[in-house]
């Protein structure tokens, strides 16, 4: 019904794509200097999935200084359209303006305000954001490797993208403006460069400027909304704002969310767009893709409401509200990751113009948009606009077999198509057809109006239910796959697949990903263990199994443990079927490659290519091989064809190297356009595990001497170093390790698992190796290894701060909390300057019973370090309430500017706990009216605290104490479950003093 053919016009230069890289001075709010102190996983909840931190630093704190800041921003821009690339924050599109009108179709920053709502911390408000493999990925506001390239049709290109630490997936975004067009392109390309299978998800975070005025348009043929999890649905467009409200209202107009922010996703749409439209300004934003490849169609935004207010405030000083029309990759809501495979690259193009004049949109393509709507006068409007020039294009609008419009017409970004006509009467709406097609005929968008038949609301998803509740195998199977793709914080899929396996200890299917779960651990005798009973089942009076997983799986351990014999025997068995004929291939050939059979390993990438032909580590193994055997043009070749599959690709750049100049001496140039900090280091990383990987220890060494002559970032990290010393045996570079700072020195590979216990071994007495092995261990899963590491570090140097407060932490999750307090201590002393130390312990200390004065104590004798921090801070604003020193808690609350993640809300209950007490303390002296007065500032919102005051209800003590209450369940932002037995005890405390204050 809504088909739109490829358009091939010949390309015209009469309208240049300029591209400049530009300086530009912005007011900045700065972020305070990252935190030193790995921050590992612990159940914390972001986006409704996993909230790692490691092996990132955490950036989460905010300042109210403002500074002019100069940043590079790539400028792309024709007659139509101009666009800003800001590499340094995440790569987003920063600015976008039709300048046919000087309509920002973008929102577009006019400063720079980071809150505290990115996974790691601050995160930047506006533009179009790239999230992968996560919503709100890590990296969104650090700098990214970026490029930019001129096409044969005149086109231009930005690319942005980098190597994610977690799953050590590889992302590159093209973003591009043709000649005579106005639309923006991003040509998006998710790699798994590794063994593993990995879960990812891509959505396209946009921005547009908002207010009553604004409209967001999902296509007409949707009848119902989603929220996030498919947990609730809503029709489509008129529903409750809430779910708590019970009134509809047009749920596609900004100025309706009056009672708090939402996401709504669209539901069952088979059109391919996705818009948004200010009625006032006649302007707006459409974006179009392939529906099987970008299925995902979301808005979110804060509302007009008090929340709304209140983070607008926040992410900007002067550029008004903002809603987001996100667009989901291989995801339609979320979380909703799905799986890549070893090797495995996606590739996908989507499309945004922004569209003027027409009053909405019906549908839209890469080419035109169209509206076709019907007037309070009675006639229909019918409106075009286009991406391209037309010359002679023809629009028609018909009613049935009776031709209404029928017209040539010159069309462009600039001039539109609008014009009314009398449909006759008696004829039904979908009888209507609207279309316009280029002078050639080809069809560019056309429209049939939809007629939606009622529909029941669609069930909402089960949700995993408690292992126990699970009949079968194959379900715990399924529902422990689930947790594991969609990342659940709260669930661990291990607990599924263990009682899977009470039950059925063969089970073919659940023993892979067990050996899979081991694999990532560095398990490898467990993982073995598991691979060779799902091998036994699959394979029982079999003589090869029709499914290869286990024999994949169980080949790479294999290779990975040194047992080549049988490493080769179990992936050869996987090529048996297309499943993992690629990565098995890939494996053989790396092994190949290590026992010096180049001829062979070539002749197995080659294999590897038949069914993973844009497989980038394959090619440039390819190119590796080729020329290592003198074939240097055709390597050259190989790499040609890498970078026209992915400009930014970082192995490649240093095998190009050495078949160019016989050294790496690119690497210098290349800084400029590259990331920076730890990023920057772990790419290089990378690239020397890559060489690792195929036995090529001197090439790997040239990456880490390169990296070190180019001097920062690369000389100053101890990892650096530690590789250098794992591959020559120099115990000088070891020494340099233990020179240089450790902070946020965070190894993250189960390769490096090998490199620690070697240079463990041969540097027993060195504090900092296991400190660094105990990080990695307790990363990857193996918390007992990571955790005695760590006190074979402190024993070694109990000065180290760092290890100690390690120490601390995981005794800590053990429950072992007199011993974590005692390490605490120690690392206090080693570094009391450092708040989060007060912030944990403090935690500790309460948990482990330590009376209130006595804590405060503790944190009062290092007062302008609890200072630093708002989560110190709070800490001490409890203990004083705890101790009756309200009046101290409330004279930091009433000055000082709290900066609080999205979601939390713990600084307004610290601020109300300190009204009521202070109000009871005042009753029991009979003080009423001071006491009423006190009661009364409880139900208040200070502006500082950043805590939004309900919509639409009044506040009482009651709902405070009702919004406690709520906040108990709600770890949107927190670094996992805390101990909620106190906090209950204390609303227990204020419910009963509710009953008296009613009473007065």
């Amino acid at each position: 019904m809504f088909l739109a053919a490829t358009i091939s016009a010949a390309p015209s230069f009469a309208q240049q794509v300029k591209l400049d890289v530009e300086k530009e001075t912005i007011p900045t709010h700065q972020i305070g200097a990252p935190e030193v102190n790995p921050i590992f996983f612990t159940g914390r909840v972001y986006q409704g999935a996993e909230g790692y931190i490691y092996p990132y630093p955490l950036y989460d704190v905010i300042t109210d200084k403002v500074v002019d800041k100069t940043y590079e921003i790539v400028k792309l821009k024709n007659d139509y359209i101009s666009i800003g690339v800001l590499p340094e924050i995440g790569g987003r599109i920063f600015q976008a303006e039709d300048l046919t009108d000087n309509y920002h179709f973008f929102y577009t920053q006019t400063g720079i305000k980071p809150a505290l709502i990115g996974m790691l911390g601050a995160w930047l408000s506006g533009g179009v954001e790239w999230d992968i493999p996560d919503h709100h990925r890590a990296s969104s506001y650090m700098l990214v490797d970026w490029t930019t390239e001129e096409n044969p049709d005149g086109s231009k290109t930005v690319w942005v993208g980098e190597t994610e630490l977690r799953h050590r997936l590889k992302w590159s975004v093209g973003i591009t403006i043709f000649p005579n067009s106005s639309r923006v392109q991003a040509s998006v390309k998710v790699i798994n460069p590794t063994p593993m299978i990995q879960s990812m998800l891509h959505w396209a975070n946009v921005s547009v400027h908002c207010d009553e005025n604004y409209q967001v348009i999902f296509p007409p043929d949707v009848q119902f909304g989603t929220d996030h999890s498919k947990v609730y649905f809503t029709r489509w467009p008129d529903g409750p704002a809430g779910r708590s409200t019970k009134t509809d209202v047009d749920l596609s107009w900004w100025k309706n969310f009056n009672m708090g922010s939402r996401s709504i996703f669209a539901w069952g749409s088979k059109m391919g767009f996705l818009g948004g439209y200010d009625h006032v300004k006649d302007a707006g934003t459409v974006h179009v893709a392939n529906r099987f490849q970008v299925p995902g169609k979301k808005f979110f935004l804060w509302g007009n409401n008090p929340t709304g207010m209140l983070w607008n405030k926040i992410l900007s000083d002067n550029d008004g509200h903002y809603l987001e029309l996100m667009v989901g990759g291989y995801s339609d809501n979320q979380p909703d990751y799905s799986w890549l495979a070893p090797g495995e690259i996606r590739e996908f193009k989507q499309t945004w113009f922004p569209i003027k004049g027409i009053k909405g949109i019906k549908n839209a393509t890469e080419f035109a948009a169209v509206n076709l709507q019907k007037e309070e006068n009675g006639k229909w409007l019918v409106g075009y606009n286009a991406s391209i020039d037309l010359k002679g294009a023809r629009v028609i609008l018909a009613a049935g077999e009776k031709l209404l419009i029928d017209k040539k017409i010159d069309i462009n970004p600039e001039k539109i198509f609008l014009e009314e006509a009398v449909v006759p009467a008696g004829v039904d709406e979908t009888d209507l057809y609207t279309a316009l097609c280029d002078a050639e005929g080809n069809l560019l968008v056309d429209y049939r109006p939809v007629k939606l038949e009622k529909e029941d609301l669609p069930s909402v998803i089960d949700g995993t239910k408690p292992v126990e509740e699970y009949k079968t195998v194959e379900e715990l199977y399924l529902a422990g796959l689930r947790v594991d793709q969609f990342n659940n914080a709260r669930l661990d899929y291990m607990d599924f697949y263990n009682e899977a396996l009470r039950r059925d200890p063969g089970d073919a299917r659940v023993n892979i990903e067990v050996g899979k779960h081991y694999i990532r651990q560095a398990e490898w005798a467990k993982a073995e263990e598991h691979l060779l009973r799902a091998k036994e089942r699959l394979e029982h009076d079999y003589t090869r199994a029709y499914d290869t997983e286990a024999d994949y799986y169980l080949g790479y351990v294999y290779r990975m443990t040194g047992r080549q014999v049988e490493a080769e025997e179990n992936l050869w068995a996987a090529t048996y079927t297309p499943a993992f004929k690629h990565p098995a291939y890939y494996q053989l050939a790396v092994a190949s490659t290590n026992s010096g059979d180049l001829e062979n390993a070539l002749k197995l990438v080659d294999d590897a290519l038949l069914t993973g032909a844009h497989d980038l580590q394959a090619l440039t193994l390819k190119a590796y091989l080729l020329r290592k055997l003198g074939k240097k043009q055709e390597a050259l070749d190989v790499i040609s064809a890498i970078k026209g599959i992915d400009p930014l690709d970082y192995w490649s750049e240093f095998e190009r190297s050495f078949i160019r100049n016989g050294n790496l001496s690119f690497l210098k140039g290349t800084r400029d356009r590259r990331s920076e900090g730890i990023i920057a280091v772990q790419e290089l990383l990378e690239v020397a595990s890559n060489y690792i990987t195929v036995g090529d220890k001197d090439a790997a060494l040239a990456v880490i001497d390169e990296a070190i002559k180019v001097g920062t970032p690369f000389a100053d990290y101890p990892l650096v170093h530690l590789y250098r010393a794992y591959l020559t045996g120099d115990a000088s570079d070891v020494a340099k390790a233990s020179s240089l700072s450790p902070d946020n020195n965070f190894p993250l590979r189960v390769e490096e698992v090998a490199m620690f216990e070697t240079l463990e071994g041969k540097y027993p007495d060195n504090s900092k190796i296991p400190y660094y092995f105990g990080n990695l261990l307790y990363y990857l899963g193996q918390k007992e290894q990571g955790l005695a590491e760590w006190h074979k570090s402190v024993s070694l140097d109990p000065t180290f701060s760092l290890a100690c407060r390690n120490v601390g932490f995981g005794e800590g999750q053990k429950g072992n909390f007199d011993k974590a307090i005692e390490y605490y201590d120690m690392a206090i002393k080693a570094n009391p300057s450092d708040p989060m130390l007060f912030t944990e312990s403090d935690k500790l200390c309460e948990k482990a019973g330590m009376d209130a004065k006595t804590r405060l104590k503790r944190l009062e004798s290092h007062l302008p370090t609890v200072m630093k921090h708002d989560d110190a801070v709070m800490r001490l604003l409890q203990a004083y309430n705890e101790t009756g020193n309200y009046d101290k808690a409330i004279k930091i609350m009433d000055t000082r500017h709290f900066h609080l993640w999205e979601g939390g809300g713990q600084i307004h209950n610290i601020y109300v706990a300190s009204h009521i007490l202070k109000g009871q303390s005042l009753l029991d002296k009979k003080k009423y009216d001071k006491a009423l007065k006190e009661f009364e500032l409880a139900t208040l919102y200070p502006a500082n605290l950043e805590v939004p005051a309900p919509a639409g209800k009044t506040v009482t003590l009651e709902s405070m104490l009702q919004e406690m209450e709520e906040e108990l369940n709600d770890n949107y932002a927190k670094f996992g479950e805390d101990d909620k037995a106190a906090t209950e005890k204390r609303i227990e405390g204020y419910r009963k003093l509710l009953e008296i204050v009613k009473n007065l």
